[in-house]
């Protein structure tokens, strides 16, 4: 009796414990199943909102703001469009050339120029050119052959670099499209005569006037070093490369600063020594020269190293006193044809500069320092920029 009492309880408890766990409610697995592609979709976190710097700019509207960041013309030079002609021309001493500002175009974005994305952060990244466009086809070959032969000589001189030069030039103008040869040089900030009527008088100083002196005297020492004589040298012919501080070398009083970039174009009048003249300045033609013309002589006159000479010192006085020698309209050729007339350089400051710009201006060509004596002279050795530091 006692084993069968013990069996029937422990059936009673097994009972029991079934009922128990059947009320209890069944915890279902994790699912496996796959989420549909729309479901994923959304749950994923939203991508961040694309920065205003990291939105292209629509074609058309990159063009409008390019046409008025660069002040683009609409028309292009060369083949396929690759120079973009921009703001107006300027007359080149040739008198049928006029030169350009232009901007290298964008391959792939007809219009645009190249490395510009519509922000100003992109603006440096843009190439600027020269661009000369002229119809008269033997000038246009003679200053490209000339900078060809200064720049190869054994003095290269302190020009701008020649990109390219092409005959016929095709173009979007058709006033210029296969009737102009074109001349793309290296682009400047601004010239030697712009810098000082922003500086309204104030005249060159210090580094920066020994600079634009080093300049001009590498340029003409390549120049004549190749049997060349320049006849057109003048402060508009200096331009400053790689600065875009005007408004900093205005407010240079002592000059500072200085101005290495300093370096020369317009070679459409050099002519080999011994020639004659095609084009003349009458501000920088010397004294026998303006005889020459007053005589009717001009075409025939003899060019020598000696006329430069003369222009150089005439630059340099204009550049170290803030005006040139002579007033804007008055005739030049008879003034110094004139009997009394006499090279006064007194209001230069600098003693030395005074003496080696009086040196220049003698009356007498043959008394006229050739260019290894300027380069030599004691302005510039015992300032530190001797011919042996060019």
């Amino acid at each position: 009796p006692a084993v069968a009492e013990a069996k029937k309880k422990e059936m009673e408890a097994a009972v029991a414990a079934k009922k128990k766990a059947q009320k209890q409610p069944v915890s279902k697995a994790p699912s496996r199943q796959i989420q549909p592609a729309a479901a994923a979709a959304a749950v994923k976190p939203k991508p961040a909102a694309a920065k205003p710097s990291d939105q292209k700019i629509a074609p058309a509207q990159l063009l409008k703001l390019a046409k008025s960041t660069f002040s683009l013309t609409g028309a292009t030079v060369g083949k396929n469009g690759k120079y973009l002609l921009a703001g107006k021309p300027q007359q080149s001493s040739g008198r049928q050339a006029k030169i350009w500002e232009a901007y290298e175009s964008d391959p792939n974005q007809p219009g645009i120029p190249s490395g510009y994305d519509g922000t100003n952060a992109s603006i440096s990244k843009v190439k600027r050119v020269t661009i000369k466009l002229s119809p008269d086809v033997d000038r246009m070959r003679l200053e490209e052959a000339n900078y060809n032969k200064v720049q190869s000589g054994l003095f290269s001189g302190r020009f701008v670099s020649k990109i390219e030069y092409t005959p016929g030039v095709p173009s979007s103008d058709r006033n210029v499209d296969g009737k102009c040869t074109a001349l793309v040089i290296e682009a400047g900030e601004y010239d030697l005569k712009a810098l000082l009527s922003a500086r309204k008088g104030m005249p060159l100083r210090g580094r920066a006037l020994r600079d634009a002196a080093a300049s001009a005297g590498q340029c003409i020492q390549a120049v004549h070093s190749s049997n060349l004589v320049w006849t057109d040298l003048k402060t508009e012919n200096f331009i400053v490369i790689g600065n875009n501080n005007l408004n900093e070398e205005v407010n240079d009083v002592n000059g500072k600063m200085g101005l290495p970039g300093v370096k020369g174009i317009d070679l459409e009048s050099v002519i080999p020594v011994r020639n004659n003249p095609i084009d003349y300045t009458p501000e920088a033609a010397p004294p026998e020269f303006a005889r020459a013309l007053l005589a009717g002589e001009a075409r025939e006159f003899v060019l020598d190293y000696s006329y430069d000479m003369w222009s150089l010192g005439m630059m340099l006085f204009e550049l170290s006193t803030g005006s040139p020698y002579f007033k804007k309209g008055s005739n030049v050729a008879k003034t110094v044809c004139a009997d009394d007339f006499t090279v006064d350089v007194s209001s230069v400051p600098d003693a030395k500069l005074r003496d080696l710009i009086e040196n220049c201006l003698s009356m007498d060509p043959r008394k006229r320092p050739d260019i290894t004596g300027f380069l030599l002279h004691p302005y510039f050795i015992t300032t530190g920029i001797g011919p042996w530091t060019f």
